[in-house]
């Protein structure tokens, strides 16, 4: 018997280990992606919000500033945001001294109060 016989004939339970081992591997690699995948995704929505609520809290600045500016100065038409915020100012003729301004981007709302 020679050397490759030998080894035929005693390595009958090799076959098929090739596909285990590449079964682990692709486990092992997917288990790390799933796990990337739910670290990293939250914190992009965290990120997502502090954007909105940093265009929010920007957008009740500027209710606020138009009615200071319409009661120290003149009236004048509502400033428009382009960045699609949008804000409410109460009392909305800005006729008292306290003012609040409520800021809002997708979702996200923040508000501000003067009293002058």
């Amino acid at each position: 018997m020679d050397k490759h016989e030998y080894i035929y004939k005693h390595k009958p339970h090799s076959k098929g280990s090739a596909l285990v081992l590449s079964v682990l591997i692709v486990n092992t690699l997917l288990s790390m992606a799933i796990v990337l995948t739910l670290i990293f995704v939250p914190k992009i929505k965290v990120s997502t919000n502090i954007k909105n609520s940093v265009s929010a809290i920007y957008a009740a600045d500027s209710g606020i500033e138009y009615c200071l500016y319409v009661n120290r100065v003149d009236s004048v038409s509502a400033p428009t945001l382009n960045n699609g915020a949008t804000y409410t100012v109460i009392p909305s003729d800005c006729s008292t001294t306290t003012i609040r301004a409520i800021g809002e981007k997708d979702g996200t709302t923040r508000s501000l109060e003067v009293t002058f």
